[in-house]
């Protein structure tokens, strides 16, 4: 179990990484502590989340995860799909996405997405779904 002073690991899952990066500026401008770790595609989110569920595990399990949905090899639908029906690795989902279609928020939400945002958010948006998904150890600084 991790000590009250270990950040929460966020997962950036985007095979953007101009997104990546502007996803990293507003976790920092929401002053919720983290730690952030980026991933390219929904292939390696899959594999890490396998990975920190291992027993004997060196590697970190995630607080949460911010997800695109469009992406290459294995876009968010499939991670959230993979993850609802593998509940052992799930973790708290933000979906960050282009995508203004209401039926993308809808499917989202039916594979388990416990957000859904457009790229980018607002600040006081996005803090406030970071403090929903982390849960009450989330502090503002």
């Amino acid at each position: 179990m991790p000590s009250p002073d270990t950040k929460p690991l966020i997962l950036i899952v985007d095979d953007d990484l101009d997104a990546a990066f502007l996803i990293r500026r507003l976790l920092s401008k929401s002053e919720v502590p983290h730690d952030c770790l980026h991933l390219g595609d929904g292939e390696k989110a899959i594999d890490y989340l396998v990975s920190s569920g291992a027993p004997d595990s060196k590697i970190s399990r995630p607080a949460a995860m911010l997800l695109d949905i469009k992406m290459p090899k294995v876009g968010g639908f499939d991670v959230l799909e993979w993850m609802r029906s593998s509940p052992r690795y799930a973790v708290p989902v933000m979906v960050l996405t282009t995508s203004d279609d209401p039926r993308d928020k809808e499917r989202a939400e039916f594979f388990g997405a416990d957000a859904f945002a457009a790229k980018f958010p607002p600040v006081e948006e996005f803090r406030e779904h970071l403090e929903k998904l982390l849960g009450p150890r989330t502090t503002v600084g």
